[in-house]
């Protein structure tokens, strides 16, 4: 059994919200004995984390399974290894390295808590 990391990417609605485009890019962990069996297991969590739930507004949120759009073989599990990396081409550094800065003080603050996804 070999270790794989998956990239899923869903689409998230908010019913009263028509024009704001949302989407969660989730890194999933996946064991499995190759790439092809990865692969299906990863979609299958795509599939299984498909929701619909009313928010604290009373507005329907769906979260929709879009794909998986990346899948990498983890050699080995250990202190340090990397699961996944991409580089950013940005055209305001000076906004993502806020934002960057803003999400890792937070997670300082709140290390038990999930951090907050803004931009």
């Amino acid at each position: 059994m070999n270790w794989y990391s998956a990239k899923i990417v869903f689409q998230i609605q908010i019913e009263s919200v028509k024009i704001a485009h949302q989407f969660d890019e989730s890194i999933r962990l996946i064991h499995a004995n190759n790439k092809e069996e990865a692969f299906q297991l990863a979609r299958k969590i795509g599939f299984e984390n498909q929701s619909r739930f009313k928010n604290i507004n009373g507005d329907w949120v769906m979260w929709s399974f879009i794909a998986v759009v990346s899948l990498y073989e983890i050699d080995k599990l250990q202190n340090g290894v990397e699961m996944y990396s991409m580089i950013i081409e940005d055209q305001n550094p000076d906004h993502y390295i806020q934002v960057i800065k803003n999400k890792a003080k937070m997670l300082e603050e709140n290390p038990l808590e999930n951090p907050v996804k803004f931009e």
